[in-house]
C-alpha cells in the first residue's frame, strides 16, 4: 500500500480524460507524481523494475485509474509494450513523464571514472530521448497530434554544480 497520500486537487480536474505514461513510478518522485496525476482526474500508466513494489504502488490508486507495466526503462522492447498497454487500455497519450534515473556515483568530477559517467548519460538522458522517439513513433499513442507534453524529471545538480557532486541528472 501507498505512503502517498491524494493530494487534494488544485483546480477541477485539470488532467481528466487525459492519459499519462510515468517511469520509474513505483516509488519516489515518480509514484508522487502519478498520484498527483490522478488527483487531476488523469489515467496513468506506471513502469518500473521491481515488479512486486509496482504492484503495490498500483494498489494505492482508485479502480481503473491505474495499469503497471514492469521492466527496464532502457529496454526498447519494454517502452514498447508499455505504449501498447496505454494505446490499448487508454487511448491517445497526453502526456510522458520520464522519472528513470540513476547517479551510482558521489564525488569530485575529476575522479569519475568514464564507464560510471556512461552509465550516468546513458540512463539519464539517453533513455529519456528513447521514450520520447517511443513515443513519436508509436502508431496508437497518437504523440504528434498536437497538443501532447514530455516532462524529463532532473535534480538540482542539472542546473547546480556542488563540489563533491557528479552529473547525475543531467
Amino acid at each position: 500500500m501507498s505512503t502517498y497520500p491524494a493530494p487534494a486537487a488544485a483546480g477541477p480536474h485539470r488532467l481528466a480524460g487525459r492519459t499519462a505514461v510515468i517511469t520509474a513510478a513505483s516509488r519516489g518522485i515518480g509514484l508522487a507524481t502519478a498520484h498527483r496525476f490522478v488527483a487531476e482526474g488523469a489515467r496513468v500508466l506506471i513502469t518500473g523494475r521491481d515488479q512486486a513494489a509496482l504492484q503495490e504502488a498500483a494498489a494505492g490508486f482508485p479502480e481503473g485509474t491505474v495499469v503497471a507495466v514492469s521492466g527496464n526503462a532502457a529496454d526498447p522492447l519494454h517502452q514498447r509494450s508499455v505504449l501498447d498497454a496505454a494505446a490499448e487500455t487508454f487511448g491517445a497519450l497526453d502526456v510522458l513523464v520520464n522519472c528513470a534515473g540513476t547517479n551510482p556515483v558521489y564525488g569530485p568530477l575529476l575522479d569519475l571514472d568514464r564507464d560510471a559517467a556512461r552509465k550516468i548519460l546513458e540512463t539519464n538522458v539517453l533513455t529519456a530521448l528513447a521514450w520520447v522517439q517511443a513515443a513519436c513513433r508509436h502508431p496508437g499513442a497518437g504523440f504528434l497530434r498536437g497538443g501532447a507534453s514530455v516532462i524529463n524529471m532532473s535534480s538540482v545538480s542539472a542546473r547546480t554544480a556542488t563540489p563533491r557532486g557528479s552529473p547525475g541528472r543531467c
